[in-house]
């Protein structure tokens, strides 16, 4: 694993979207709009959020799928404390996997053509060439997540 940069320093909590470039670093959309590429992987990242929490990336993932009964597309729950939890859109191993922070998603709709629009809570929109239907899913199943700890 790479060390993760020094600089800049990004928090869990304001991180929306976080996707792998052509280059192999992540890019982060930002709750305050700003998109901020760091120097790591998207799936680093998420370990380094992890690890800020006193655990690891695979250790939330095993926990979620032991729970939820699931092995594919595993959402990965960043904190227990914050309730922040990002899903993959399509397989982690996919170089074109995007990560959706599910707390931050206000809605998603069909594009057509196996694509849609997810708006987040701050009114972003981002268009991803999957279905809205594979979305929800992902998003449902982390909400039943979240309320195995109310």
């Amino acid at each position: 694993m790479r060390r993760m940069p020094e600089e800049p320093v990004i928090h869990p909590s304001q991180v929306m979207l976080i996707r792998n470039t052509q280059d192999g670093q992540a890019e982060c959309l930002l709750m305050d709009r700003r998109t901020l590429h760091v120097s790591c992987t998207a799936a680093e990242l998420l370990e380094h959020f992890c690890l800020q929490y006193g655990s690891t990336m695979k250790g939330r993932q095993d926990a979620f799928r032991m729970i939820m009964h699931t092995r594919q597309k595993t959402p990965v729950m960043i904190s227990h404390s914050s309730r922040r939890i990002f899903f993959p859109v399509v397989s982690p191993d996919d170089p074109d996997c995007v990560w959706l922070c599910s707390n931050e998603i206000l809605k998603c709709r069909n594009r057509g053509n196996g694509r849609s629009t997810v708006m987040f809570m701050n009114g972003d929109e981002y268009e991803l060439d999957h279905d809205a239907r594979t979305l929800l899913k992902q998003m449902k199943r982390c909400e039943k997540y979240l309320q195995m700890f109310t």
